[in-house]
């Protein structure tokens, strides 16, 4: 930086790193506030003009908005796993200190691809990941380049003037920042140069959302016989359906979280990868919580095979039992070694991770006991490194991996490489597929470019998936929004023509193969896509709720259909009115009753409040947090034609979903239903 703090910044460095108590930290971060004050500083330079903001209202400014603040500037770029990982830190900052309190965190968004420099990509990350705070996309990387950032991420803490205080680059300092910003909060205030205003213009993004669709952000796909996975990962939940789209199981919910348990019960956090071992068991790469999960799909319970939830792991050897081994940012799974070991595509440090399903004989005859979770490949270095050494080898961000069998391979789309590689299995070597160039240090080779070997160019791919009739590899191309074709054989990649124009794919991350259909995760198109790559057709995956009722309950009725508010605090007013058909009547309505019943997939109904009166009944329901994809209203009432008297049941069937992108400011959504009993 061409400030003259960093000098200075060090010293203080250096004393906190021998320093072990935090009342000791907080007394030298003081010191070098104290000794800085009077420094003469230059304010950062202002945010250009004419850059895009996202979830304010108008562009903020340093001299005017924040002003008076102290303000944490977030050097990202939205593909960066390392910048993925502080954001849990930005959020504890936030929630500790608020805007009233003096702290302001601005994402600058600065890309590393050209797909990163346009601003309606950075807008569905902001949505995709939660960010809450404002973020500026600087596609020319002007405040970058201003502040002589080098690396990604990068934390500048400006004081209330405008003038650095402080710089850390890279993750880890969660302990240090919440410190130093409490402290600078505490030093300011004392100096009168904190404004407690708020800043209106602060409002989260409402654009990106899913359109109607049930899903969010779907990133992975996986199929087994008439089994179809899908990891709705900004619905932080797996649902599984049929192959004709009839919803079989809902897991976890739609508010982020951790809990093993019954499918109801339990919580995942932008879950992505999938692996089916058979028709009963799926393993699960919870990304954000840091752990594998295996889903029983028989017992319909949720449990950590591996990882320990919340706790970030840096261990890049690892060796202990899943459960015990901290594990971090687990992308994608596979199953190798016929169902033995489950492969892991660990993002957050750059290698392949394996768990061993059962006591295994591996490479070099080397034992592994069953329940151990280890790395196989890759040095944790971020580089595009191959070797005929798997942990001499190095990756940059794996995020896809799929099992070739007869090819006796793994492929895997090395995302921040923008490369394919292959893991021979035979003795772990790494090779070169497609991508890249022969310096494993250059993370910048990338492009939309058909070819051979490493003529060819990508954009930051994120899945992969394996033909084995044609000895094809599909690949995910997330950033040029395409697929891509290898010929295995020779290494020729080709840009994938046969999906249908009227499907055009937006960062797609996950793909799967089942006989002739190509599964595609489209994730920022909210969707699924299923390419028959015989007859060349495209159709999109339609997701239904199964209208099969529980057995316990009347034949159905009436079906409706709402779209309700997800928002905290919303709820879904039902209102039903049964009326007798003409020359009928109700002989007592005292004798009618009204029952609600659970979902199929098992879900608590949050009733706020309900009136049953005779032939009417209302009910509020909660439709805030863990949102429920549909209701059942049972009602029995004795019915008189004449002398004749009968018992007449029947159940209405509410299918929900939401609509995130009301702007109504009402909480309440209402579904009014009148229906008359018909006696044939």
């Amino acid at each position: 930086m061409a400030y003259d703090f960093h000098d200075f910044q060090e010293c203080l460095l250096e004393r906190l790193s021998k320093e072990s108590g935090d009342s000791e930290k907080r007394d030298a971060i003081n010191k070098y506030l104290k000794d800085g004050y009077n420094l003469e500083r230059k304010s950062v330079p202002e945010f250009e003009n004419g850059l895009e903001w996202i979830n304010v209202t108008e562009p903020l400014r340093l001299n005017l908005h924040l002003k008076g603040k102290i303000v944490l500037l977030d050097f990202f770029t939205y593909c960066c796993i390392n910048c993925m990982h502080i954001l849990p830190d930005l959020k504890a900052l936030e929630h500790l200190y608020s805007v009233e309190d003096g702290l302001v965190v601005v994402g600058v968004h600065s890309p590393k691809f050209s797909n990163e420099k346009e601003t309606a990509n950075v807008a569905a990350a902001v949505a995709r990941y939660e960010i809450a705070h404002a973020v500026v996309s600087d596609p020319t990387e002007s405040m970058w380049q201003a502040l002589n950032v080098c690396c990604w991420p990068t934390l500048v803490v400006l004081g209330p003037r405008g003038e650095p205080l402080l710089e850390l680059r890279g993750e880890g300092h969660r302990k240090l920042l919440e410190l130093f910003i409490g402290e600078a909060i505490t030093f300011f205030a004392g100096k009168n140069e904190l404004s407690p205003h708020k800043i209106e213009q602060i409002s989260v993004n409402k654009q990106v959302e899913s359109a109607g669709s049930p899903l969010r952000f779907p990133g992975k796909v996986a199929v087994f016989d008439n089994m179809v996975a899908i990891a709705d990962t900004g619905h932080h939940r797996v649902i599984v359906a049929n192959k004709s789209g009839q919803i079989q199981h809902i897991i976890g919910g739609s508010e982020p979280g951790y809990s093993d348990g019954a499918f109801r019960e339990a919580r995942f956090n932008a879950c992505q990868g999938l692996a089916f071992k058979s028709a009963d068991l799926l393993y699960v790469a919870d990304t954000d919580n840091h752990t594998i999960r295996e889903v029983d799909l028989s017992a319909k319970l949720v449990r950590t095979v591996a990882g320990i939830a919340g706790d970030q792991g840096s261990d890049r050897v690892g060796g202990a039992l899943g459960p015990q081994q901290p594990i971090s940012s687990p992308w994608d799974v596979c199953l190798l070694a016929e169902g033995k070991l489950l492969l892991i595509a660990m993002a957050g440090t750059h290698q392949l991770w394996a768990l061993f399903l059962d006591d295994t004989v591996w490479w070099k005859n080397k034992s592994y006991a069953k329940g151990v979770c280890v790395c196989v490949a890759g040095s944790g270095r971020e580089e595009n490194t191959n070797n005929l050494y798997p942990m001499s080898a190095a990756f940059a961000q794996p995020s896809g991996v799929v099992l070739a069998a007869h090819a006796q391979c793994v492929f895997v789309a090395d995302s921040e490489s923008s490369t394919v590689r292959r893991l021979q299995l035979a003795d772990g070597r790494v090779q070169a597929v497609v991508g890249a160039t022969l310096d494993r240090k250059n993370l910048f080779s990338f492009g939309d470019v058909d070819g051979k070997g490493m003529d060819a160019k990508l954009q930051h791919p994120l899945g992969v998936a394996w033909c084995a009739r044609t000895s094809t590899v599909y690949v995910a191309d997330s950033y040029n929004h395409k697929l891509k074709c290898i010929d295995s054989n020779n290494n020729v990649c080709t840009t994938y023509t046969h999906i249908d124009p009227a499907y055009k794919l937006n960062e797609p991350g996950g793909l799967c193969v089942d006989g002739d259909d190509l599964y595609i995760a489209d994730t920022n198109n909210h969707r699924v896509l299923v390419v028959d790559t015989v007859n060349k057709t495209t159709r999109k995956f339609d997701l239904k709720m199964t209208s099969d009722l529980p057995k316990n309950l009347p034949a159905m009725v009436e079906e409706r259909s709402v779209r309700v508010a997800s928002k905290e605090g919303s709820r879904l007013v039902l209102r039903i009115k049964i009326a007798a058909p003409t020359g009928s009547s109700f002989p007592s309505e005292k004798m009618i009753r009204w029952e609600m019943h659970p979902p199929t997939d098992g879900r608590k109904v949050d009733i706020l409040d309900s009136k049953l009166e005779g032939s009417s009944a209302e009910w509020q329901v909660s439709t805030g947090g863990d949102l429920l994809e549909m209701l059942l209203v049972a009602c029995s009432a004795p019915i008189c034609s004449g002398q004749t008297c009968s018992a007449w049941k029947g159940t209405f069937k509410i299918n929900i979903t939401s609509d995130n992108e009301s702007q109504s400011t009402t909480e309440s959504t209402v579904c009014d239903i009148v229906h008359t009993i018909n006696l044939q």
